[in-house]
């Protein structure tokens, strides 16, 4: 089961609280401001102001003030592609919700998964995904296109996701071309003896994880599968089965509007 608590970082966040906590309630002591009064001015005529939206930047760590109609304009021009997007007349939670209870109250009597992963799995009061985006502005300042996000947070498929993720990562690190972040490529290239004569380029694939086709992924999860022992606890037949439920129900929100969608693997 992935693990719900880090030791560290819940070490961590109980100094913070404390710190906080100490900071505020010793009597007599003053908070001192780190903004003028122009500036918090400022923020708060921002923060009321209806026709802007404020996102983070996609990359560069900059903070973006959009036109909302802009915004949504380019949220619509992604969400109308019938390629990737269907919109949904009424809510299938309710449906999904059963077929997941099914799934789980199988594995349980099956003795795939035990009482506290049937637990971890099961949400009784999920909230519906939300849609948003971070502005490209790296690449186009005036009219930013958007990368697309799907805030999963307390959803029915969030903790389904995070045991798929946890139980098929091994395989993933074992493949060759697998990179983990920026430092693993350059220790990649220092340990590589490279030709002088020898060019090293880089590409991008365009809207990568909105491409791969669901039953590619499928297909190519369950070929890896294969290379897990025959007695692993889950059974490569149960986690196969919980990927394609993910995808089936990645179902989410955006103005009022319920979309699903028909291609992409990943949130």
């Amino acid at each position: 089961m992935p693990p719900v608590s880090n030791a560290t970082l819940t070490a961590f966040t109980k100094k913070v609280d404390f710190d906080i906590e100490n900071l505020f309630s010793t009597p007599g002591k003053t908070v001192r401001e780190n903004l003028t009064k122009l500036q918090k001015q400022a923020l708060d005529c921002l923060a009321k102001n209806e026709s802007i939206i404020t996102k983070p930047a996609d990359k560069g760590g900059a903070v973006v003030v959009m036109d909302k109609d802009k915004y949504i304009e380019e949220a619509l021009r992604q969400l109308n592609n019938p390629e990737y997007y269907h919109k949904l007349s009424s809510n299938p939670l309710s449906n999904t919700q059963e077929k997941l209870r099914g799934m789980l109250t199988t594995a349980k009597e099956e003795g795939w998964i035990t009482k506290q992963e049937h637990d971890f799995l099961w949400c009784e009061h999920p909230r519906i995904p939300t849609f948003y985006m971070l502005p490209k502005v790296h690449k186009n300042v005036e009219s930013p296109l958007g990368r697309p996000i799907i805030s999963s947070n307390g959803s029915l498929t969030e903790p389904a996701s995070q045991f798929v993720d946890f139980h098929i990562k091994p395989l993933a690190q074992q493949l060759p071309s697998y990179i983990q972040d920026s430092t693993h490529v350059l220790k990649v290239l220092h340990d590589m003896r490279i030709p002088a004569d020898c060019l090293l380029v880089t590409m991008d694939v365009e809207s990568l994880y909105t491409n791969i086709d669901h039953d590619d992924g499928l297909k190519a999860l369950q070929h890896y599968l294969q290379n897990r022992p025959t007695d692993s606890s889950p059974p490569s037949e149960f986690i196969l089965k919980l990927t394609e439920w993910t995808l089936q129900n990645n179902v989410f929100l955006f103005q009022d509007q319920l979309y699903t969608k028909k291609k992409s693997l990943l949130d």
